[in-house]
């Protein structure tokens, strides 16, 4: 890590555990072109080649120190040090954006799934303003002309095929397990058999709303192409006069989210009973709200979709110029 002024500012003494090593320059280097080399890629990899011990991992200091490092000439370590903070400072910025944009979804969830402030279409924009007539439900005061139903009364709920491993194939239509929804850079297992009634009713494909019901609770929206559910996940298939899906999307995660503790079961594996969902309860606005409440949290989702894009294309540049900075292969001269 880099002892930046910023770090400093947080306090008069920084002190580390004995865990973390000083580095003291023997001559005039930039440092943060050194701080850029010893976390290249590259470099952690060598760092890895030299590591020791079986339950915790940790360097060989005598051999760190045998390590060769290049040494451009000092300008040019400033100038290197430059462009590859200015990406990181872009990369922060982009950080920052999508903090800020996830507090605004926090906060308007508050607001638009409870019904303090209310949004309607008028004249093709939507239209917002504060809620003042509310009435007293089992789960607190709402608006007039909103009603209370359970997660149970607004969906299907069909539950994925319990896949055996011996059902697991190389090929096919991957199975969606609980690590696929929660880390999408998990690989599938695929099923390649016979597709039975059984199977059918558990296929998805893009835009279908999932609910995992064991270990990692909530609404999912896919949107991984077609697929096939494993046990432990609900395909969700909501009243279309009811509810709007991606409504349900939104105000079931909110509402779930709420009780999710006082609902489960389970020591080892906590998971929520089918029953269950006739108890959690959520408020409904009509119709045409929950499209306008939907439009405005996916809106809020598809700009942090956009900052996180832009912080994968950023990383590769970063990644791809010091591959090329830190070799030598393209030179920053004045």
């Amino acid at each position: 890590m880099y002892i930046s002024e910023e770090l400093k500012s947080q306090g008069d003494i920084l002190v580390y555990s004995m865990d973390l090593v000083k580095l003291y320059p023997k001559k005039y280097v930039d440092t943060r072109f050194y701080f850029y080399l010893l976390t290249w890629d590259n470099m952690r990899r060598i760092m890895r080649s030299l590591a020791r011990g079986t339950n915790v991992l940790h360097l060989d200091l005598n051999l760190v120190k045998r390590v060769k490092l290049v040494e451009p000439p000092i300008g040019e370590q400033k100038r290197i040090a430059e462009t590859l903070l200015f990406i990181d400072k872009v990369l922060e910025s982009v950080d920052e954006s999508v903090d800020r944009l996830e507090r605004l979804k926090k906060a308007l969830m508050r607001e638009l799934l409870t019904g303090r402030i209310r949004v309607n279409e008028e004249n093709g924009k939507l239209v917002f303003h504060r809620e003042t007539e509310f009435q007293e439900t089992e789960i607190g005061k709402i608006p007039k002309g909103w009603q209370v139903a359970s997660l149970a009364d607004v969906a299907e709920y069909i539950n994925g095929y319990p896949f055996k491993p011996s059902d697991w194939s190389n090929s096919g239509l991957p199975i969606i397990r609980i690590q696929n929804l929660n880390d999408p850079s998990k690989p599938f297992n695929y099923y390649n058999g016979p597709l039975t009634p059984k199977h059918i009713e558990v296929l998805v494909d893009n835009g279908d709303l999932l609910f995992a019901w064991s270990a990692s609770f909530g609404f999912y929206m896919w949107n991984r192409g077609r697929a096939i559910l494993n046990q432990h996940i609900y395909k969700v298939n909501p009243k279309r006069s009811v509810i709007n899906k991606l409504f349900l999307y939104y105000s079931g995660n909110y509402y779930l989210n709420l009780h999710v503790k006082t609902h489960t079961v389970g020591s080892t594996m906590r998971h929520i009973r089918k029953s269950t969902l006739n108890d959690i309860k959520l408020p409904l606005p009509p119709l045409e709200e929950q499209l306008g409440i939907a439009e405005v949290l996916s809106a809020v989702d598809r700009a942090i979709e956009l900052y996180h894009e832009k912080k994968v294309r950023l990383e590769r540049l970063k990644k791809g110029l010091m591959n090329l900075l830190l070799t030598g292969k393209i030179r920053v001269l004045e």
